[in-house]
């Protein structure tokens, strides 16, 4: 998954993306009110009250949300016996027994990325 502008960036450099798809989005600032009042809030209330922290964290969770990897955890069901013969898989990953087969996950391959 490419930001346009990282993909901007790369075609400068001499790199050619054929775009596959995709979707596009207008520019527009739809938190602006929520911060501007959850900032609003933080001002109004001491930093010894609740409501203080609870602005804080509301605003600390948007911004996380929104700025979030897209680098998720891959997961699969497998054989036990395909399991155990495949010697590249991690045996350290996270392993749900299910009788026959086992429930696996490991995070996402680490990206490499443009200079």
């Amino acid at each position: 998954m490419l930001f346009s502008e990282e993909m901007y960036n790369a075609m400068k450099y001499g790199y050619k993306i054929e775009i596959l798809w995709g979707y596009t989005f207008e520019s527009t600032k739809i938190f602006t009110d929520n911060i501007n009042d959850l900032f609003q809030m933080r001002l109004d209330y001491p930093k010894s009250d609740p409501m203080n922290y609870i602005a804080k964290i509301l605003m600390n969770n948007l911004y996380g949300r929104f700025g979030m990897d897209d680098n998720f955890t891959y997961s699969d069901i497998m054989n036990k016996v395909d399991y155990y013969k495949y010697k590249k898989l991690d045996k350290n990953n996270s392993i749900l027994d299910l009788a026959l087969f086992f429930f696996f996950f490991w995070p996402a391959p680490k990206r490499q990325r443009l200079n």
